[in-house]
């Protein structure tokens, strides 16, 4: 699409070119009609700076390429906040044989730990984005339309953590085996939790968003040299954000969640712009507004253990023997093994229905190289509510993980730069 855009302009520049006799009174005319006097590469008039300006008329393009800087979600927990218990201590099973010291009839308490949420999404900083941003429009004496759109590159971060320990809810209770009584002196036999932490993991934001929109235009001729332009329609925001995640080693050896947002904003836009020029160079001031509503579509994947265990813990049995292996005692192990739980997967979507407001400003300066033809470089700021961002909407719940639907209500901010060129705009 973007090379048959560009491939447009090239014909259309071309033939601007054209002198009235190669095309004779009929069709420059038309192309009068089209874009003005047709002169793009005509020198400046530099007698219009000094009476009043006016601005061109007929079909306009424009075309930047961006480079924003964007907001990352707000600080989130890997790990469900109300499960990392202070005063409840687990066993942290590893491929460690420092792991596999139970004692009979007891777990040596010198292995338990306070189960806690080690890593947060606070490590995701501000990133650098790249995108391109098209306009196509027409406008004669007061009145016209335009259509534009813009779309930021996807970016990924990614945190990498050692030894993270990821607090998940447990409501069923399978996150703890019963070491037997001793079989000399009796007794209860002891419960103890499991606690859940990888040896690795790696957790991997995804973002990326694109707009398009159309507008009706109206011009105000105002004072010498600037004008204003009302324009109003309808727009469309297309944010989605992944949030991906893996673990390796431990009770949940090899276990990954994938949670994908898809926020579609609608609404109607307003908008205005005000040129001014000085000599050679036309400044502008860009402003958009829209109220909106966000259908939010949230899907995630997780898949849990997928290796089937592989820690061993001695002399236990299990609580919920469908989630859990036990190998019968032997020779070699008399006190048989304890393995980490079955493999478990979840499927889930969530659709929720949120109010969002999105809101453009852009000032740029452009350089009039020839009559129809500028150079422009700008800053722009935008701001996007009620955004769902998957990072804060992961429900850390074993066997089944899930989405936090009422999570859904964040904001994006971005700013930065764009250069471009625009024809007899």
């Amino acid at each position: 699409m973007r090379i048959r855009i560009a491939c447009m302009v090239l014909v259309w520049l071309a033939s601007a070119t054209v002198t009235r006799a190669d095309w004779g009174v009929n069709q420059n005319q038309d192309l009068e009609w089209l874009v003005g006097d047709a002169q793009f590469f005509a020198p400046r008039d530099l007698s219009d700076f000094d009476t009043k300006p006016r601005a061109n008329e007929g079909v306009f393009f424009t075309a930047d390429y961006l480079h924003w800087r964007v907001t990352p979600p707000r600080d989130s927990l890997i790990g469900d906040r109300r499960a990392a218990d202070p005063g409840r201590l687990v066993l942290l099973a590893r491929n460690d044989p420092r792991s596999r010291s139970i004692l009979i009839g007891s777990v040596d308490p010198l292995l338990l730990r306070v189960q806690m949420n080690s890593l947060d999404t606070s490590w995701y900083r501000v990133e650098d984005f790249g995108g391109q941003d098209f306009s196509l429009g027409w406008v004669e004496d007061n009145y016209g339309w335009f259509v534009r759109g813009f779309e930021m590159h996807g970016r990924d971060q990614q945190i990498d953590g050692t030894d993270t320990m990821v607090a998940f809810a447990d409501p069923q209770q399978l996150l703890r085996f019963v070491t037997p009584p001793d079989p000399i002196f009796g007794g209860p036999a002891d419960i103890t939790y499991l606690g859940v932490q990888f040896e690795d993991l790696k957790a991997e934001l995804e973002t990326r968003f694109w707009t398009v929109e159309a507008n009706f235009m109206y011009r105000f001729r105002t004072h010498y040299g600037d004008w204003l332009e009302f324009f109003a329609g309808p727009r469309y925001l297309n944010f989605s954000e992944s949030f991906d995640v893996r673990g390796w080693g431990g009770i949940l050896d090899d276990s990954w969640w994938y949670t994908d947002a898809h926020n579609h904003i609608v609404g109607p836009q307003i908008g205005l712009r005000y040129f001014k020029r000085y000599s050679s160079w036309q400044v502008s001031v860009e402003g958009r507004f829209m109220p909106a509503v966000n259908f939010q579509d949230i899907r995630q994947m997780s898949h849990l253990a997928s290796t089937g265990g592989g820690t061993y813990l001695q002399g236990a049995t299990s609580l919920g023997g469908q989630w859990f292996e036990i190998s019968p005692a032997s020779e070699a192990n008399p006190f048989g093994e304890f393995l980490a739980p079955l493999q478990s997967s979840s499927n889930d979507s969530a659709q929720e229905t949120q109010f969002s407001v999105v809101s453009e400003l852009r000032v740029q300066a452009s350089y009039i190289v020839t009559r129809k033809i500028n150079l422009k470089i700008g800053y722009n700021l935008m701001y996007v509510s009620g955004l769902a961002r998957p990072t804060s909407m992961v429900e850390y719940t074993f066997p089944q993980m899930g989405i936090r639907e009422n999570d859904n209500n964040q904001s994006m901010f971005a700013h930065g730069f764009n250069f471009g060129v625009e024809i007899n705009h």
